[in-house]
């Protein structure tokens, strides 16, 4: 009887893990770092490859400004997606980004009304 217990236990945590994962839709705009001659001179530590742009992290994550590629896969880990531009962007570029977050967005909520 407890091994029954035990394995439901198991079971309904592990699906209510994979439904937590697939409904989270945060997605983040990031830009590359642009380094300069000289920064990391100036700072305690090394400029990180990524700086936010936009968007909402993962329940769980802390805000960050700048980001490792360490970050970035914790994130995409949690479902979220990850839309990088290049150091110097434009208008036209964040517009798609934003555009490609909300597609992101939409097809999650798709899935989620899906498996329901």
């Amino acid at each position: 009887m407890r091994t029954w217990a035990l394995t439901l236990l198991i079971f309904l945590s592990l699906s209510a893990f994979g439904q937590q994962a697939s409904s989270d839709k945060s997605c983040l705009i990031v830009k590359m770092h642009k380094h300069s001659f000289g920064e990391n001179m100036m700072r305690w530590t090394v400029a990180k490859p990524f700086n936010y742009v936009e968007g909402e992290f993962p329940k769980g994550i802390k805000f960050h400004y700048e980001m490792g590629d360490s970050l970035i896969r914790e994130i995409k880990e949690k479902g979220g997606k990850v839309v990088v531009l290049n150091s110097e962007y434009g208008l036209p570029e964040l517009e798609d980004a934003r555009k490609s977050c909300k597609e992101f967005q939409a097809d999650s909520e798709r899935q989620n009304q899906d498996c329901n």
